[in-house]
């Protein structure tokens, strides 16, 4: 079997299994967004301090309605079994490790067209996992 074959084979699979993981985008959603996300700080355990983590979420309305969506959500964030959000900012949080839900803020609920908010979130880790990715599907809905 040629290479090119086994890549398209592989691809579709994939794309399979992705569409498997992502939810179902409730009823009354009006929109998309997706998310960004970068680590902006980690750190070792220190004495009986647990290793921990500052990421941040970038959340982009790709529509081209005429209006700001008023709403968003995250799908659930997944990080590795060990890693607790401890604190959030700009966001209502949902779930219990290792899976995270996101919703807006009160202050950053209207994201115009074309426009982004951006939220955080700080957590522990464990010692000897120095990535705090989430590695779950980055998608959100405007509601």
């Amino acid at each position: 079997m040629s290479t090119w074959i086994q890549l398209r084979r592989f691809a579709v699979v994939l794309a399979v299994a992705v569409t498997a993981l992502v939810p179902t985008v409730p009823a009354h959603a009006t929109a998309s967004c997706w998310l960004e996300y970068r680590v902006v700080s980690s750190w070792p355990a220190t004495g009986s301090k647990p290793a921990g983590f500052h990421g941040e979420f970038t959340v982009h309305n790709d529509t081209t309605a005429t209006t700001s969506s008023t709403q968003w959500v995250t799908t659930p964030q997944k990080w590795v079994n060990g890693v607790t959000i401890t604190a959030a900012y700009n966001t209502d949080v949902t779930g219990a490790s290792p899976t995270y839900t996101f919703a807006n803020s009160v202050i950053n609920g209207s994201i115009a067209p074309g426009g982004t908010a951006t939220f955080g979130v700080i957590g522990t880790r464990p010692s000897d996992f120095s990535s705090v990715n989430p590695y779950s599907a980055r998608g959100c809905t405007m509601i």
